[in-house]
């Protein structure tokens, strides 16, 4: 509630901690990996899960270089310094979702 998302059962996206590790790591990482969690029968239950419920589960993954998101502007190693950089990759990252 405090973040007044507007999803139901998921969480805003955070920028701030994706783009810090980008900061210090980026050298070191090659790929991100969005994965996306769909239960296309309704949001099941912990009951549902361990009783065994849950029948249908579609998983998403796509894995997007590193580079690609430097390279095309929408991140930067000014990301803490300026707010166009920062309102891009949280553009960006919002889109992401969706």
């Amino acid at each position: 509630d405090k973040q007044a998302s507007p999803f139901t059962h998921l969480l805003k996206p955070k920028a701030g901690g994706i783009a810090f590790v980008l900061s210090a790591m980026g050298d070191h990482l090659h790929k991100l990996i969005d994965v996306t969690i769909d239960y296309p029968n309704g949001v099941p239950s912990f009951w549902d899960f361990v009783s065994g419920k849950v029948r249908d589960i579609r998983v998403n993954i796509n894995v997007m270089p590193i580079k690609d998101i430097m390279e095309n502007g929408i991140f930067n190693d000014n990301y803490f310094d300026d707010p166009q950089v920062r309102a891009r990759f949280q553009t960006w990252l919002n889109e992401r979702w969706h």
